[in-house]
């Protein structure tokens, strides 16, 4: 869902080619941590980070609505290391 919505809605133009490695979500369902590379030099990882940051409202918001779950994830964008 995750990789979903950003290729297909995401329109912020910081966000580069990124592969979601990794998404890891709490026992009680409050955080989903959402690992990724991105693909490009390190300004371009800055760029990355800052609009997957923005746009984690906006996923959590996709995932509300798509799944009926009664606690919605605070979702994390955080670099695969």
């Amino acid at each position: 869902m995750v990789t979903a919505f950003l290729t297909e809605e995401a329109r912020d133009p910081r966000i580069g080619l990124v592969t979601v490695t990794n998404v890891a979500i709490t026992r009680d369902l409050t955080r989903a941590s959402v690992s990724y590379v991105v693909h490009g030099d390190a300004d371009q990882r800055d760029r990355t980070q800052e609009g997957l940051e923005a746009a984690a409202v906006a996923v959590r918001r996709r995932i509300g609505s798509e799944l009926q779950l009664r606690v919605v994830p605070e979702v994390v964008f955080t670099p695969a290391m």
